[in-house]
């Protein structure tokens, strides 16, 4: 509640420094903060609906390796994120609300949860650089789109249930591996 006091922080980063409890609510109502990291902690509980509210210019949830649990508040996808790490938690549900083809978004990282959405049908901004899926429950078929993405780096969406043909990409096989029906190269060719 302290840290809500002073009104000009910009930037909150309490990385890797052995902090427990929850996520203080009110870090939303600080009106020029542009991001905040808390990854590499012992963050417990959930993520408070609150931080849907964080101001327009707020771009960096950063909350990785953590013991964060709980459904991800839909409040939270109208927020424009520029860079997103919620891995390495014991998160679930729907997460879809993250993926938005209109707006600047560098970075994605779900990795380590339990998320289980339609990956086939949600949007891709033109900017991804990093997308990293992996160990989730996320189903359905990867996005041609994938392919349009000529910033995109990294990808992993092994461990999943994912389906069907894989987009035109230069990723390797460990990339798509332990899915539940994913083919075409690297991978075997679908069958037909």
């Amino acid at each position: 509640n302290t840290l809500s006091q002073i009104k000009t922080l910009v930037t909150i980063s309490f990385t890797y420094n052995k902090l427990t409890g929850s996520l203080p609510a009110s870090l939303s109502t600080i009106p020029s903060l542009a991001g905040i990291a808390f990854n590499g902690n012992q963050l417990t509980g959930e993520i408070p609906e609150s931080y849907g509210s964080f101001p327009a210019l707020f771009t960096g949830l950063l909350l990785s390796r953590n013991r964060l649990t709980g459904k991800v508040p839909a409040s939270l996808g109208k927020l424009n994120l520029a860079d997103l790490d919620l891995s390495r938690n014991m998160l679930e549900g729907d997460v879809s609300m993250f993926f938005k083809s209109n707006i600047l978004t560098y970075t994605i990282s779900l990795a380590m949860n339990s998320f289980a959405f339609d990956i086939g049908k949600v949007g891709l901004s033109k900017d991804l650089n990093k997308l990293d899926l992996r160990n989730n429950k996320i189903y359905g078929t990867l996005p041609q789109g994938l392919a349009d993405l000529r910033y995109l780096h990294k990808l992993n969406v092994s461990n999943n249930n994912l389906c069907g043909q894989i987009p035109n990409l230069r990723f390797d096989e460990s990339c798509y591996a332990h899915n539940k029906c994913l083919c075409g190269s690297p991978l075997p060719t679908c069958k037909t």
